[in-house]
């Protein structure tokens, strides 16, 4: 199933990716492609992870399409992060 173009995002995502670029990360927005895809992928220290944003307490909230992806992307050795806040995205690189 595709999602619309121009989807509306969480309302946390704008303070994350905020925090994530002022400690110098990428964040690749990835959130108007449709399809099986995620929010971003946020890139930092030599890694790119790609990131579903949630609002806090939907984590486990994913949609079809979002499971599909996360599980294609883990066939192939890729760990993709739901995030609900800029701590979560430190924990997804490990810092």
């Amino acid at each position: 199933m595709n999602r619309p173009r121009h989807t509306k995002h969480d309302a946390n995502q704008a303070d994350i990716v905020f925090s994530a670029r002022a400690l110098g990360m990428l964040w690749l927005d990835t959130s108007d492609n449709g399809g099986e895809m995620l929010d971003g992928i946020f890139c930092w220290r030599g890694q790119c992870i790609p990131t579903e944003i949630k609002a806090p307490g939907k984590a486990g909230s994913l949609t079809v399409g979002e499971r599909v992806i996360i599980a294609k992307l883990a066939a192939v050795g890729v760990k993709a992060a739901i995030v609900e806040s800029f701590d979560d995205v430190l924990r997804a690189f490990g810092a």
